[in-house]
Protein backbone atom coordinates (compact mmCIF):
# COMPACT_ATOMS: atom_id res chain seq x y z
CA UNK A 1 0.00 0.00 0.00
CA UNK A 2 1.36 3.37 -1.08
CA UNK A 3 1.16 6.58 1.13
CA UNK A 4 2.11 9.79 0.86
CA UNK A 5 5.20 9.02 3.23
CA UNK A 6 6.45 5.64 1.84
CA UNK A 7 4.70 2.05 1.24
CA UNK A 8 3.42 0.40 4.13
CA UNK A 9 2.78 -3.51 4.26
CA UNK A 10 -0.43 -4.97 6.52
CA UNK A 11 -2.39 -7.77 6.78
CA UNK A 12 -6.05 -9.35 6.89
CA UNK A 13 -8.53 -10.45 9.16
CA UNK A 14 -12.36 -11.84 9.74
CA UNK A 15 -14.70 -9.46 10.64
CA UNK A 16 -18.10 -10.53 12.49
CA UNK A 17 -20.00 -10.88 9.82
CA UNK A 18 -17.44 -13.48 7.96
CA UNK A 19 -15.73 -10.83 5.81
CA UNK A 20 -12.27 -9.23 4.80
CA UNK A 21 -10.71 -6.83 6.66
CA UNK A 22 -7.26 -5.20 6.18
CA UNK A 23 -5.23 -3.78 9.01
CA UNK A 24 -2.25 -1.48 8.80
CA UNK A 25 -1.20 -1.03 12.30
CA UNK A 26 1.52 1.67 13.99
CA UNK A 27 1.41 3.91 10.84
CA UNK A 28 3.25 7.14 11.40
CA UNK A 29 1.48 10.51 10.53
CA UNK A 30 3.85 13.19 11.80
CA UNK A 31 7.58 13.01 13.54
CA UNK A 32 8.32 11.69 16.42
CA UNK A 33 7.46 14.28 19.20
CA UNK A 34 10.91 13.60 20.86
CA UNK A 35 13.82 15.62 21.93
CA UNK A 36 13.48 19.41 20.58
CA UNK A 37 9.75 18.44 19.08
CA UNK A 38 8.87 17.76 23.06
CA UNK A 39 6.16 19.95 23.69
CA UNK A 40 6.09 21.23 20.52
CA UNK A 41 2.87 21.12 17.74
CA UNK A 42 3.53 18.26 15.63
CA UNK A 43 5.91 18.13 12.49
CA UNK A 44 5.91 16.72 9.05
CA UNK A 45 7.09 13.04 9.12
CA UNK A 46 10.25 12.60 6.94
CA UNK A 47 9.13 9.15 5.56
CA UNK A 48 10.61 6.11 4.63
CA UNK A 49 11.93 4.45 1.53
CA UNK A 50 11.76 1.02 2.14
CA UNK A 51 8.29 -0.94 2.49
CA UNK A 52 7.19 -0.86 6.14
CA UNK A 53 5.61 -3.26 8.07
CA UNK A 54 2.10 -2.55 9.50
CA UNK A 55 1.44 -5.79 11.03
CA UNK A 56 1.99 -5.07 14.41
CA UNK A 57 0.69 -2.43 16.96
CA UNK A 58 2.42 0.75 17.49
CA UNK A 59 3.12 2.60 20.52
CA UNK A 60 0.92 4.32 22.80
CA UNK A 61 1.67 7.59 24.33
CA UNK A 62 3.35 8.01 27.60
CA UNK A 63 0.28 7.73 30.40
CA UNK A 64 -0.13 6.81 33.76
CA UNK A 65 0.05 3.43 33.94
CA UNK A 66 -3.42 1.59 34.73
CA UNK A 67 -3.77 0.92 31.66
CA UNK A 68 -0.49 -1.77 31.54
CA UNK A 69 -2.79 -4.70 32.45
CA UNK A 70 -4.76 -4.43 29.41
CA UNK A 71 -1.57 -2.54 27.10
CA UNK A 72 0.31 -6.05 27.51
CA UNK A 73 2.77 -6.17 24.63
CA UNK A 74 1.26 -2.49 23.32
CA UNK A 75 3.06 -1.00 25.84
CA UNK A 76 5.87 -0.33 24.18
CA UNK A 77 8.12 0.81 27.01
CA UNK A 78 7.01 0.70 30.88
CA UNK A 79 9.33 3.12 32.37
CA UNK A 80 7.98 2.68 36.03
CA UNK A 81 5.35 0.58 37.27
CA UNK A 82 2.49 3.64 37.11
CA UNK A 83 3.69 4.87 33.73
CA UNK A 84 3.42 3.22 30.47
CA UNK A 85 3.83 4.16 26.87
CA UNK A 86 6.19 6.35 24.81
CA UNK A 87 7.00 9.73 23.39
CA UNK A 88 7.33 8.34 19.80
CA UNK A 89 3.72 7.64 19.24
CA UNK A 90 1.98 9.77 16.94
CA UNK A 91 0.71 6.63 14.62
CA UNK A 92 -2.70 5.26 13.42
CA UNK A 93 -4.34 2.80 12.75
CA UNK A 94 -6.84 1.61 9.33
CA UNK A 95 -9.20 -1.01 8.78
CA UNK A 96 -9.98 -1.16 5.71
CA UNK A 97 -12.86 -3.20 4.00
CA UNK A 98 -11.33 -5.90 1.53
CA UNK A 99 -14.41 -6.55 -1.19
CA UNK A 100 -14.24 -4.09 -4.07
CA UNK A 101 -16.89 -1.79 -4.04
CA UNK A 102 -17.67 1.05 -7.23
CA UNK A 103 -17.34 3.97 -5.13
CA UNK A 104 -15.12 5.28 -1.98
CA UNK A 105 -15.94 4.14 1.39
CA UNK A 106 -16.88 6.91 3.54
CA UNK A 107 -13.96 7.06 6.75
CA UNK A 108 -14.36 7.54 10.15
CA UNK A 109 -11.48 8.97 12.24
CA UNK A 110 -11.79 7.29 16.37
CA UNK A 111 -10.45 9.51 18.91
CA UNK A 112 -10.10 7.85 22.13
CA UNK A 113 -11.37 8.71 25.92
CA UNK A 114 -9.47 8.76 28.87
CA UNK A 115 -10.01 12.25 30.72
CA UNK A 116 -6.73 13.17 28.70
CA UNK A 117 -4.39 11.50 30.78
CA UNK A 118 -4.53 7.85 28.69
CA UNK A 119 -5.84 5.98 26.37
CA UNK A 120 -4.41 4.30 23.28
CA UNK A 121 -5.42 3.10 19.42
CA UNK A 122 -4.42 -0.04 20.60
CA UNK A 123 -7.29 -0.39 23.20
CA UNK A 124 -10.00 -0.70 20.57
CA UNK A 125 -10.40 -3.45 17.87
CA UNK A 126 -12.61 -1.85 15.02
CA UNK A 127 -12.67 -4.08 12.39
CA UNK A 128 -16.50 -5.07 13.29
CA UNK A 129 -17.40 -1.35 12.59
CA UNK A 130 -15.36 -0.95 9.44
CA UNK A 131 -17.74 -4.36 8.14
CA UNK A 132 -20.67 -3.66 9.48
CA UNK A 133 -20.67 -0.20 8.23
CA UNK A 134 -18.58 -0.53 4.67
CA UNK A 135 -16.55 2.33 6.33
CA UNK A 136 -12.87 2.80 6.37
CA UNK A 137 -12.36 3.27 10.26
CA UNK A 138 -8.83 5.32 11.32
CA UNK A 139 -7.79 5.44 14.60
CA UNK A 140 -5.24 7.73 15.63
CA UNK A 141 -3.04 8.43 18.69
CA UNK A 142 -2.76 11.95 20.42
CA UNK A 143 -0.36 12.68 23.34
CA UNK A 144 -1.67 13.63 26.78
CA UNK A 145 -1.43 15.36 29.70
CA UNK A 146 1.64 17.70 30.52
CA UNK A 147 3.29 16.29 27.27
CA UNK A 148 0.21 17.41 25.17
CA UNK A 149 -0.97 20.35 27.18
CA UNK A 150 1.79 22.34 28.50
CA UNK A 151 0.88 26.28 29.08
CA UNK A 152 4.19 27.46 29.25
CA UNK A 153 4.03 31.11 27.50
CA UNK A 154 6.74 30.64 25.29
CA UNK A 155 4.40 28.06 23.88
CA UNK A 156 1.62 29.63 22.75
CA UNK A 157 2.62 31.87 20.02
CA UNK A 158 2.61 28.25 17.84
CA UNK A 159 -0.54 26.95 19.30
CA UNK A 160 2.10 24.25 21.05
CA UNK A 161 0.42 25.09 24.37
CA UNK A 162 -2.40 22.12 22.81
CA UNK A 163 -0.09 20.28 21.07
CA UNK A 164 -2.48 17.36 21.97
CA UNK A 165 -5.23 19.19 19.78
CA UNK A 166 -2.74 19.65 17.01
CA UNK A 167 -2.01 15.88 16.85
CA UNK A 168 -5.22 15.13 16.20
CA UNK A 169 -5.76 17.62 13.39
CA UNK A 170 -2.52 16.58 11.25
CA UNK A 171 -4.01 13.09 12.06
CA UNK A 172 -7.31 14.16 9.88
CA UNK A 173 -4.83 15.96 7.45
CA UNK A 174 -3.11 12.37 6.61
CA UNK A 175 -6.44 10.83 6.44
CA UNK A 176 -7.37 13.63 3.99
CA UNK A 177 -4.22 12.90 1.83
CA UNK A 178 -4.30 8.92 2.24
CA UNK A 179 -7.95 8.14 2.18
CA UNK A 180 -8.09 7.09 -1.46
CA UNK A 181 -5.38 4.51 -1.47
CA UNK A 182 -7.43 2.40 1.26
CA UNK A 183 -10.60 2.84 -0.64
CA UNK A 184 -11.82 6.08 1.06
CA UNK A 185 -13.66 8.87 0.35
CA UNK A 186 -12.18 12.19 1.58
CA UNK A 187 -14.61 14.22 1.27
CA UNK A 188 -16.56 11.64 3.40
CA UNK A 189 -14.84 11.68 6.93
CA UNK A 190 -16.88 11.86 9.88
CA UNK A 191 -14.80 12.10 13.25
CA UNK A 192 -16.22 10.88 16.38
CA UNK A 193 -15.30 10.20 19.83
CA UNK A 194 -16.44 8.96 23.68
CA UNK A 195 -15.43 10.66 26.73
CA UNK A 196 -12.14 12.81 26.33
CA UNK A 197 -12.04 11.81 23.01
CA UNK A 198 -15.71 13.47 22.64
CA UNK A 199 -14.47 16.55 24.11
CA UNK A 200 -11.54 16.82 21.69
CA UNK A 201 -13.88 16.22 18.79
CA UNK A 202 -16.17 19.18 20.36
CA UNK A 203 -12.85 20.97 20.03
CA UNK A 204 -12.10 20.35 16.57
CA UNK A 205 -15.61 21.76 15.58
CA UNK A 206 -14.55 24.91 17.30
CA UNK A 207 -11.24 25.27 15.61
CA UNK A 208 -11.00 27.47 12.62
CA UNK A 209 -8.21 25.69 11.16
CA UNK A 210 -9.89 22.58 11.48
CA UNK A 211 -12.75 23.31 8.94
CA UNK A 212 -12.57 21.22 5.96
CA UNK A 213 -11.29 18.00 7.44
CA UNK A 214 -14.46 16.27 8.48
CA UNK A 215 -17.83 16.54 6.92
CA UNK A 216 -19.96 14.43 10.24
CA UNK A 217 -19.12 13.94 13.49
CA UNK A 218 -20.50 11.86 16.46
CA UNK A 219 -19.96 13.39 20.46
CA UNK A 220 -19.69 10.26 23.05
CA UNK A 221 -20.40 11.79 26.50
CA UNK A 222 -18.39 14.58 25.38
CA UNK A 223 -16.90 16.07 29.05
CA UNK A 224 -18.91 17.44 32.56
CA UNK A 225 -19.65 21.17 33.14
CA UNK A 226 -16.74 21.52 35.16
CA UNK A 227 -14.37 20.57 32.43
CA UNK A 228 -11.13 18.08 32.68
CA UNK A 229 -9.92 19.37 35.71
CA UNK A 230 -10.58 19.28 39.37
CA UNK A 231 -9.71 23.16 39.82
CA UNK A 232 -11.54 24.53 36.98
CA UNK A 233 -13.70 26.89 38.95
CA UNK A 234 -16.04 28.41 36.28
CA UNK A 235 -19.01 26.22 36.23
CA UNK A 236 -20.09 26.25 32.89
CA UNK A 237 -16.12 25.77 30.97
CA UNK A 238 -15.66 23.00 29.40
CA UNK A 239 -11.70 24.22 29.15
CA UNK A 240 -8.98 25.60 31.04
CA UNK A 241 -8.63 28.95 30.82
CA UNK A 242 -4.96 30.49 29.05
CA UNK A 243 -4.51 32.10 32.80
CA UNK A 244 -4.97 28.53 34.38
CA UNK A 245 -2.98 26.95 31.16
CA UNK A 246 -0.07 28.68 32.31
CA UNK A 247 -0.16 28.74 36.33
CA UNK A 248 -0.55 24.94 36.26
CA UNK A 249 3.05 24.64 33.60
CA UNK A 250 4.51 27.49 35.20
CA UNK A 251 3.80 24.97 38.73
CA UNK A 252 5.09 22.33 37.09
CA UNK A 253 7.92 24.10 35.99
CA UNK A 254 9.07 25.52 39.46
CA UNK A 255 8.75 22.13 41.20
CA UNK A 256 11.36 20.89 39.05
CA UNK A 257 13.61 23.95 39.24
CA UNK A 258 13.33 25.07 35.85
CA UNK A 259 11.65 28.77 36.42
CA UNK A 260 14.53 30.37 37.19
CA UNK A 261 15.37 29.53 33.25
CA UNK A 262 14.18 32.03 30.71
CA UNK A 263 12.17 31.30 27.21
CA UNK A 264 13.90 28.57 24.71
CA UNK A 265 16.23 28.02 28.30
CA UNK A 266 13.23 27.19 30.54
CA UNK A 267 11.91 24.76 27.46
CA UNK A 268 15.51 23.01 27.40
CA UNK A 269 14.98 22.11 31.21
CA UNK A 270 11.25 20.68 31.24
CA UNK A 271 12.94 18.82 28.15
CA UNK A 272 15.50 17.03 30.12
CA UNK A 273 12.84 16.15 32.36
CA UNK A 274 12.10 12.28 32.68
CA UNK A 275 8.39 11.39 32.05
CA UNK A 276 7.90 10.29 35.28
CA UNK A 277 9.01 13.70 36.47
CA UNK A 278 6.63 15.33 33.85
CA UNK A 279 3.54 12.86 34.36
CA UNK A 280 3.78 12.93 38.59
CA UNK A 281 0.81 15.52 38.77
CA UNK A 282 -2.35 15.52 40.37
CA UNK A 283 -5.14 14.35 38.27
CA UNK A 284 -6.06 16.31 35.16
CA UNK A 285 -3.90 19.88 35.99
CA UNK A 286 -3.01 19.26 31.78
CA UNK A 287 -5.95 19.44 29.28
CA UNK A 288 -6.92 21.57 26.50
CA UNK A 289 -7.69 25.15 27.04
CA UNK A 290 -8.80 28.18 25.50
CA UNK A 291 -5.14 29.20 24.25
CA UNK A 292 -6.27 32.09 21.77
CA UNK A 293 -4.36 30.63 18.83
CA UNK A 294 -6.03 27.45 18.32
CA UNK A 295 -9.89 28.44 20.88
CA UNK A 296 -10.07 31.69 22.05
CA UNK A 297 -12.93 30.44 24.56
CA UNK A 298 -14.74 27.73 26.17
CA UNK A 299 -16.36 25.54 23.52
CA UNK A 300 -19.58 25.69 25.03
CA UNK A 301 -19.56 29.56 24.30
CA UNK A 302 -18.06 29.39 20.65
CA UNK A 303 -20.75 26.95 19.57
CA UNK A 304 -23.69 29.20 21.36
CA UNK A 305 -22.08 31.84 19.40
CA UNK A 306 -22.85 30.06 16.47
CA UNK A 307 -18.40 30.18 15.69
CA UNK A 308 -18.28 26.26 14.61
CA UNK A 309 -17.40 23.85 11.70
CA UNK A 310 -21.27 23.57 11.00
CA UNK A 311 -21.24 20.02 10.06
CA UNK A 312 -24.27 16.95 10.69
CA UNK A 313 -23.55 15.90 14.32
CA UNK A 314 -24.81 12.85 16.56
CA UNK A 315 -24.04 13.67 19.94
CA UNK A 316 -25.44 11.96 23.57
CA UNK A 317 -23.93 9.98 26.60
CA UNK A 318 -25.34 6.88 28.96
CA UNK A 319 -28.16 6.89 31.38
CA UNK A 320 -26.45 6.75 34.34
CA UNK A 321 -22.58 8.41 33.24
CA UNK A 322 -20.93 8.59 36.77
CA UNK A 323 -22.82 5.45 38.50
CA UNK A 324 -19.25 3.67 38.44
CA UNK A 325 -17.31 6.26 39.85
CA UNK A 326 -19.96 6.80 43.08
CA UNK A 327 -19.89 3.46 43.49
CA UNK A 328 -16.26 4.09 44.69
CA UNK A 329 -18.05 5.67 47.67
CA UNK A 330 -19.43 2.38 48.73
CA UNK A 331 -18.53 -1.29 49.22
CA UNK A 332 -19.21 -3.33 46.08
CA UNK A 333 -21.93 -5.55 44.98
CA UNK A 334 -25.88 -4.89 46.12
CA UNK A 335 -27.26 -3.76 48.30
CA UNK A 336 -25.32 -0.27 47.79
CA UNK A 337 -26.23 1.94 50.33
CA UNK A 338 -25.12 5.48 51.39
CA UNK A 339 -25.83 7.29 54.67
CA UNK A 340 -27.38 10.70 55.09
CA UNK A 341 -24.20 11.96 56.59
CA UNK A 342 -22.13 11.01 53.85
CA UNK A 343 -24.83 12.14 51.14
CA UNK A 344 -25.28 15.56 52.44
CA UNK A 345 -21.08 15.74 52.41
CA UNK A 346 -20.45 15.16 49.02
CA UNK A 347 -23.35 17.68 48.15
CA UNK A 348 -21.23 19.81 50.03
CA UNK A 349 -17.74 19.25 48.47
CA UNK A 350 -19.68 19.55 45.04
CA UNK A 351 -21.52 22.63 44.83
CA UNK A 352 -20.05 24.49 48.07
CA UNK A 353 -20.10 28.20 46.76
CA UNK A 354 -16.29 28.47 47.38
CA UNK A 355 -15.43 25.99 44.54
CA UNK A 356 -16.22 28.61 41.52
CA UNK A 357 -14.91 32.01 40.78
CA UNK A 358 -17.92 33.68 40.07
CA UNK A 359 -21.19 33.21 41.77
CA UNK A 360 -23.34 30.95 40.83
CA UNK A 361 -27.21 29.85 41.51
CA UNK A 362 -26.52 26.06 42.93
CA UNK A 363 -25.88 25.75 46.38
CA UNK A 364 -25.50 21.90 48.51
CA UNK A 365 -29.31 22.73 49.85
CA UNK A 366 -30.70 23.78 46.77
CA UNK A 367 -29.57 20.76 44.80
CA UNK A 368 -30.50 18.12 47.97
CA UNK A 369 -34.07 20.00 47.81
CA UNK A 370 -34.28 19.41 43.63
CA UNK A 371 -33.50 15.74 44.34
CA UNK A 372 -35.82 14.97 47.59
CA UNK A 373 -37.79 12.82 46.05
CA UNK A 374 -35.58 10.51 44.17
CA UNK A 375 -33.76 10.04 46.85
CA UNK A 376 -36.65 9.21 49.06
CA UNK A 377 -37.83 6.76 46.83
CA UNK A 378 -33.90 5.15 45.63
CA UNK A 379 -32.10 5.74 48.52
CA UNK A 380 -28.68 8.64 49.14
CA UNK A 381 -26.67 6.45 46.84
CA UNK A 382 -28.67 6.13 43.82
CA UNK A 383 -29.67 10.17 44.09
CA UNK A 384 -25.79 10.53 44.02
CA UNK A 385 -24.86 9.25 41.35
CA UNK A 386 -28.09 10.87 39.81
CA UNK A 387 -26.99 14.08 40.69
CA UNK A 388 -23.75 13.34 39.56
CA UNK A 389 -24.35 11.90 36.32
CA UNK A 390 -26.72 14.89 35.96
CA UNK A 391 -24.07 17.89 36.84
CA UNK A 392 -21.63 16.33 34.92
CA UNK A 393 -21.83 14.42 30.79
CA UNK A 394 -26.12 14.88 30.89
CA UNK A 395 -25.96 18.66 31.61
CA UNK A 396 -22.95 19.52 29.44
CA UNK A 397 -25.31 17.27 26.48
CA UNK A 398 -28.18 19.22 27.01
CA UNK A 399 -26.35 22.37 27.02
CA UNK A 400 -24.96 21.79 23.45
CA UNK A 401 -27.61 20.43 22.08
CA UNK A 402 -29.29 23.06 22.13
CA UNK A 403 -26.43 25.13 21.46
CA UNK A 404 -25.72 23.54 18.41
CA UNK A 405 -29.48 23.37 17.51
CA UNK A 406 -29.95 27.29 17.48
CA UNK A 407 -26.84 27.74 15.58
CA UNK A 408 -26.62 25.20 12.97
CA UNK A 409 -28.70 26.00 10.31
CA UNK A 410 -30.62 23.62 8.20
CA UNK A 411 -27.21 22.17 6.57
CA UNK A 412 -26.28 20.81 9.82
CA UNK A 413 -29.11 18.59 11.56
CA UNK A 414 -28.00 17.43 15.32
CA UNK A 415 -29.50 14.31 16.25
CA UNK A 416 -29.05 13.66 20.13
CA UNK A 417 -29.84 10.07 22.13
CA UNK A 418 -29.16 8.57 25.29
CA UNK A 419 -28.08 5.59 25.45
CA UNK A 420 -29.78 3.01 28.30
CA UNK A 421 -28.56 -0.84 27.23
CA UNK A 422 -30.77 -2.79 29.66
CA UNK A 423 -29.05 -1.85 32.68
CA UNK A 424 -25.48 -1.26 30.69
CA UNK A 425 -22.70 -3.80 31.24
CA UNK A 426 -23.97 -7.13 32.07
CA UNK A 427 -24.35 -8.95 35.71
CA UNK A 428 -23.34 -5.15 36.99
CA UNK A 429 -26.15 -3.60 39.89
CA UNK A 430 -26.03 -0.38 39.07
CA UNK A 431 -28.93 1.89 38.01
CA UNK A 432 -28.30 2.71 34.46
CA UNK A 433 -26.13 1.95 31.55
CA UNK A 434 -22.05 3.40 32.99
CA UNK A 435 -19.94 5.71 31.19
CA UNK A 436 -18.25 4.15 28.26
CA UNK A 437 -20.57 1.32 28.10
CA UNK A 438 -21.75 2.08 24.82
CA UNK A 439 -18.02 1.35 23.43
CA UNK A 440 -18.75 -2.22 23.30
CA UNK A 441 -21.51 -1.96 21.03
CA UNK A 442 -20.45 0.72 18.92
CA UNK A 443 -17.48 -1.36 17.87
CA UNK A 444 -18.93 -5.08 17.92
CA UNK A 445 -15.89 -6.35 20.32
CA UNK A 446 -14.91 -6.15 23.86
CA UNK A 447 -14.49 -2.82 24.93
CA UNK A 448 -11.18 -1.71 27.15
CA UNK A 449 -13.14 -1.58 30.02
CA UNK A 450 -15.40 -4.43 30.25
CA UNK A 451 -14.54 -7.28 28.36
CA UNK A 452 -17.46 -9.57 27.78
CA UNK A 453 -20.17 -10.97 24.73
CA UNK A 454 -22.77 -9.06 23.77
CA UNK A 455 -26.35 -10.81 24.25
CA UNK A 456 -28.81 -11.56 21.42
CA UNK A 457 -30.73 -8.45 22.25
CA UNK A 458 -27.62 -6.53 23.28
CA UNK A 459 -25.59 -7.36 19.82
CA UNK A 460 -29.20 -6.46 17.88
CA UNK A 461 -28.98 -3.07 19.65
CA UNK A 462 -25.11 -3.10 18.32
CA UNK A 463 -26.07 -3.67 14.82
CA UNK A 464 -28.70 -0.89 15.02
CA UNK A 465 -26.43 1.72 16.68
CA UNK A 466 -23.40 0.62 13.71
CA UNK A 467 -26.19 1.46 11.14
CA UNK A 468 -26.83 4.88 12.61
CA UNK A 469 -23.59 5.52 13.04
CA UNK A 470 -22.61 4.91 9.55
CA UNK A 471 -25.73 6.02 8.04
CA UNK A 472 -24.47 9.70 9.26
CA UNK A 473 -20.40 8.95 7.70
CA UNK A 474 -22.09 7.74 4.75
CA UNK A 475 -24.80 10.40 4.12
CA UNK A 476 -24.25 13.46 6.70
CA UNK A 477 -28.08 12.79 7.79
CA UNK A 478 -30.23 9.84 9.64
CA UNK A 479 -32.98 8.67 7.22
CA UNK A 480 -35.27 7.20 10.12
CA UNK A 481 -38.69 8.61 11.31
CA UNK A 482 -37.30 6.76 14.74
CA UNK A 483 -34.56 9.29 15.06
CA UNK A 484 -35.46 12.99 13.55
CA UNK A 485 -33.60 16.06 14.20
CA UNK A 486 -33.81 18.29 16.80
CA UNK A 487 -35.44 21.53 16.38
CA UNK A 488 -34.46 24.80 17.45
CA UNK A 489 -35.08 25.81 21.14
CA UNK A 490 -34.64 21.93 22.33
Amino acid sequence: MQTTLGSIEGSSTTAYDNSTVNLYYGVPFAAPPIGRLRFRAPEAHQGWTAVRQATARGNCCVQFGEAASIMGAAASKIVEAQIVGDEDCLVLDVYAPAAPTSSPRPVMVWLYGGSFLEGCINLYDAKNLAAITGTVVVALNYRLSALGYLGLPELFSSGSANAGLLDMQMGLRWVRDNAPAFGGDPHRVLLFGQSAGGAATLFQLVMPSSSGLFHAAILQSPGGRKGWVQDLKGADNDALTKQEMIDHAVSLAESHGCLQAAGQERLGCMRNLSVQELMAEPFGRFAPGADGILVDQNPLALVRAGRWNKVPLILGGTSCESCEGQGMLVKPGPPRTLSEADYRMALNATFSPSRFDVPVSLTPAGVSGWYSSYASQRGYWQALTRIASDNGHACNVFFLTAAFTDTAGELAPVYRYEFRAAGGHPGQVYPGAVHASELDYVFRTPSPYEHHTLSPEQDALAKVMQSFWGQLARSARLNSALWPACTPGV
